[in-house]
């Protein structure tokens, strides 16, 4: 994200037909994740020509700071509603904000890293709820349809040039808001044309499960082109030459190799050389699968426990640092298991909090911590059982569980890998 000064100008390009803008979709299920003021800067947007303004009239109209701008105009590229572009002039700039359509419920309901936020949000029961109201009702199915059919009423000739040059067409999502992920669609179907493999030969919905399965295990673009020609199918129609489980499989493989993997975390922007500092490194840099294998003194991780860490990444749209915070913390609390329920409801706070790098997460864990330990416990009942002394299993219970300082995460890490 390039910083904006009231003083640069802008242009807008809307990359979307009239048709495709669906207000209803916009407002129930982006407006949530994106908050009001990215919200309005879109509407805002929208509603410009193609001519230059400048930043400083935009900002007024809409009563935010340069600061406030630039934080909602991030929000709107993470969820793919806007792509900023930059060209330079003389002392000021020139920005270009390509504006995208937002996708329709069910395009939503399928996209994991929108629909996974969204629900860690609210939870799968609201969730659905909003998903119901954007349901159409079915047609009757137990009486005799009478309507007049296209052909009946138009009596086309449909080996006219001008209908069979429509019919090579295909529907396409030009236009549509994707969720930014880090990946390079573009670069990456140059890299498997380099290879040989024909353009367009995999569908959208296939790229989009390649795209899904590199940010969980952060494979670089060309080894995962080498998994994905591995993993082709030639003579399948079209839409099904991908298997995707096998690249799944391999992906998990291949993510145990460091120097292979992308850093599609964000960092923590730790400075000191303590032992608690480089793991927090560590949670920022590395794949999810490779962390765990790193906890686990190098040995494979469990496909349960490989199917948990998709799920915190792609179901509830966690990201790598703080599924890898996540997961150290509950290993060193949790006797060596991550247990799915409880790693499941630190994952959704945690999206909740809006956490995006370990140190977030890590310190939302220490101040979670202090806030129960402030909490005076309630008086036991007088009951018939025998009397358990000083320190209850609870008390311990409760103070294993809440401890983030920097004393008890070495602590942790001598306990995970002994000396």
């Amino acid at each position: 994200m390039k910083p904006v000064s009231a003083q640069d100008y802008y242009q807008c390009k809307r990359c979307y037909g009239a048709s495709s803008m669906d207000l209803a979709s916009l407002t129930d299920f982006y407006l949530p994740l994106i908050g009001v003021d990215a919200f309005g800067i879109y509407q805002a947007l929208n509603r410009e020509d193609e001519a230059t303004h400048v930043h400083e009239e935009l900002m007024a109209w809409l009563g935010l700071t340069p600061g406030e701008f630039e934080k909602a105009l991030m929000a709107l590229e993470a969820v793919g509603l806007v792509r900023t572009f930059i060209a330079k002039e003389s002392a000021t700039e020139l920005f270009v904000y390509c504006l995208y359509a937002p996708l329709h419920a069910q395009e939503f309901d399928k996209d994991i890293m929108l629909s996974g936020t969204l629900k860690g949000k609210f939870g799968m029961e609201a969730y659905e709820r909003l998903r119901k109201r954007h349901e159409g009702q079915k047609a009757v199915e137990d009486m005799e349809e009478v309507s007049v059919s296209f052909p009946e009423f138009f009596k086309p000739s449909f080996d006219a040039k001008f209908y069979l040059a429509s019919m090579e067409k295909e529907p396409s999502s030009t236009g549509k808001a994707l969720a930014r992920t880090g990946f390079d669609a573009v670069s990456f179907q140059r890299v498997l044309e380099a290879k040989g493999l024909r353009k367009n030969a995999l569908s959208e919905e296939e790229l989009g499960k390649v795209e899904q399965i590199s940010t969980l295990y952060s494979i670089g673009l060309d080894l995962l082109s080498d998994l994905v020609m591995d993993c082709l199918r030639p003579n399948a129609p079209q839409g099904r030459k991908l298997d995707v489980e096998s690249l799944s499989a391999l992906c998990y493989k291949a993510s145990f190799v460091p120097s292979l993997q992308d850093d599609l975390g964000e960092s923590s922007n730790v400075q000191s050389d303590t032992e608690t500092a480089r793991m927090i490194k560590l949670m920022d840099e590395m794949a999810p699968a490779a962390f765990l294998k790193l906890m686990q003194k190098n040995h494979n991780p469990a496909k349960v426990d490989l199917k948990l860490l998709e799920h915190l990444r792609l179901g509830l749209g966690l990201p790598n640092p703080c599924v890898n915070a996540l997961v150290f913390y509950v290993l060193a609390k949790r006797d060596n298991t991550l247990p799915a329920p409880y790693c499941e409801k630190l994952a959704a706070a945690l999206v909740r909090e809006g956490c995006r790098t370990a140190r977030d997460a890590m310190d939302y864990f220490s101040r979670t911590g202090r806030r129960r330990k402030k909490t005076p416990e309630k008086p036991s009942p007088i009951v018939s059982s025998p009397r358990i002394e000083p320190k209850t299993i609870s008390t311990v219970a409760t103070e294993q569980e809440e401890d983030t300082s920097d004393e008890a995460v070495e602590k942790m890490l001598k306990n995970l890998f002994g000396d």
